[in-house]
C-alpha cells in the first residue's frame, strides 16, 4: 500500500533532479520581470506571509533573504499580518511576499491586500497561475508543485524554498551582491542540495521507516532546530500531526530548554535537526539534557561526531557538502518519511483527515 500512496510518491520526487530544475527554471523565467514591476533597488524590508507549510517556508526564506540579499526580513503568519500589520510601517520600501502553493489561501490574499493598501509592493509565490493570490499581487513567481495535491503537501514545500532562494538572489543584485561568481556559487548550493537529496533517498526510507515502527507508541514528538532549520522543525512537526494524528510540536532548540522540559519523560521523542554550523555546540548541550531525562532522540546531521553519537539515541546521517543555510532543503526529507510511516504504524492512512470534510480555517460564525 505504502509504495503507491500519493504522499510517498511526492516525497520520492525530491530524489528526482527534475523536481528541483523545474523550480529553478520557473524562477529564471519569472524573476526578470520583477525588476520593472517591484523595483528591487527600493526594497528595504521583506515580509514573508503564509499559513501552515507556506508560513514555515517563509521562516526558512527569511534567512535566505537576510544572508543572500542582506535585507531585513520577517516571516509573519498571514492572518496576523492581514489583521495587525501596522500600515504606517509599510510603504514602497517594503515587499510583502505571500506564499501559497494552491494560491487560494484567503488569509494570504488578505495579507497582500493590506500591504498593497498601505503602499507596499506585493508578490505572490505559488504553484498555481491565475489563483487568488496572483489576482491580488503586483507580480507572481511560479514554483512548480502544482501536482503535489495530497492533504499533506511535501515536495512543493522544497520547491517553494528553492523559489525563495532564487528570489533572495534577485534582490541581492541591486546591492552589488549579484556578481557572476557569487551568483554561480549560490546556484551551485541548490545543485549540491539536489544531488544530496538524490543520494540520501537510497537508504533513507529503510532507516526512517524503522524508526517510525520503533516510536509509534510515543506520547508526543518534539522537533527542534536552530536558525534556518526552525522552519524545518515546524514543517516536520506539522507533517507528524497531519499524517499520523500524533501530537507534535516544534521549537527553537534553545527556547525549548527554557521551561518546556517539564513536560518531557522517556515516552517523549525528540527529533533534533543538527546540520554542521553555528548551533553545533548548543546541540551538544541540548542532547546532554535529553540524555539526563532519558528522553529518546533522533539526530539528523551531516556531521555525526563522536560526541553526538555518544549522546543521541539514534543518528540519521544526511549527505555532507550542503551549507547550513541550504540545509533545510535536505533535512526535511527524513522528517517527511518518518511522519509518513508513523501514520501507518498508528493505524492511519497518511492521506486521511481525522475529521473528513472539516476545514476549520474556512468555518464562519453565523452569529446571533
Amino acid at each position: 500500500m505504502s509504495s503507491v500512496n500519493p504522499i510517498l510518491t511526492s516525497i520520492r520526487t525530491l530524489a528526482d533532479p527534475a523536481t528541483w530544475e523545474k523550480a529553478v527554471a520557473l524562477a529564471d523565467e519569472c524573476l526578470p520581470a520583477l525588476t520593472g514591476q517591484l523595483r528591487p533597488d527600493e526594497i528595504g524590508r521583506v515580509y514573508l506571509v503564509g499559513c501552515g507549510t507556506s508560513y514555515y517556508a517563509g521562516q526558512v526564506g527569511r534567512y535566505f533573504v537576510e544572508r543572500l540579499a542582506q535585507i531585513p526580513a520577517q516571516a509573519v503568519q498571514a492572518y496576523e499580518f492581514a489583521a495587525y500589520a501596522e500600515p504606517a510601517l509599510l510603504g514602497r520600501g517594503t515587499l510583502a511576499v505571500a506564499i501559497s502553493t494552491s494560491g487560494d489561501t484567503e488569509a494570504a490574499a488578505n495579507a497582500l491586500v493590506r500591504a498593497r493598501d498601505s503602499g507596499a509592493r506585493t508578490l505572490a509565490v505559488t504553484a498555481t497561475a491565475g489563483s487568488l493570490v496572483t489576482q491580488v499581487a503586483e507580480a507572481t513567481v511560479l514554483t512548480g508543485g502544482e501536482g503535489d495535491t495530497p492533504p499533506a503537501k511535501t515536495s512543493s514545500y522544497v520547491q517553494s524554498l528553492i523559489t525563495l532562494w532564487m528570489l533572495a538572489q534577485h534582490l541581492a543584485e541591486p546591492k552589488g551582491l549579484g556578481d557572476p561568481a557569487r551568483v554561480a556559487a549560490r546556484r551551485g548550493e541548490i545543485e549540491t542540495a539536489a544531488v544530496a537529496a538524490s543520494r540520501y533517498k537510497a537508504g533513507a526510507e529503510t532507516a526512517m521507516f524503522g524508526l517510525a515502527r520503533r516510536y509509534a507508541s510515543a506520547s508526543a514528538v518534539f522537533v527542534v532546530g536552530s536558525g534556518p532549520n526552525v522552519g524545518t522543525a515546524q514543517e516536520g512537526a506539522l507533517k507528524v500531526v497531519e499524517m499520523s494524528k500524533l501530537f507534535a510540536d516544534a521549537r527553537e532548540l534553545e527556547d525549548f530548554a527554557h521551561g518546556r522540559f517539564r513536560v518531557v519523560d522517556p515516552s517523549t521523542l525528540f527529533v533534533v535537526l543538527a546540520p554542521g554550523g553555528r548551533a553545533s555546540n548548543k546541540v551538544l548541550d541540548f542532547l546532554t539534557a535529553t540524555a539526563h531525562v532519558k528522553a529518546p532522540t533522533i539526530v539528523v546531521t551531516d556531521e555525526p561526531s563522536s560526541a553526538i553519537k555518544g549522546l543521541a539515541t539514534h543518528v540519521v546521517e544526511v549527505p555532507r557538502g550542503v551549507s547550513e543555510l541550504a540545509s533545510p532543503l535536505v533535512t526535511i526529507i527524513p522528517l517527511y518519511l518518518f511522519a509518513y510511516q508513523l501514520a501507518f504504524e498508528r493505524g492511519w492512512d497518511p492521506m486521511s483527515r481525522r475529521y473528513e470534510d472539516f476545514y476549520p480555517q474556512k468555518m464562519r460564525y453565523a452569529g446571533a
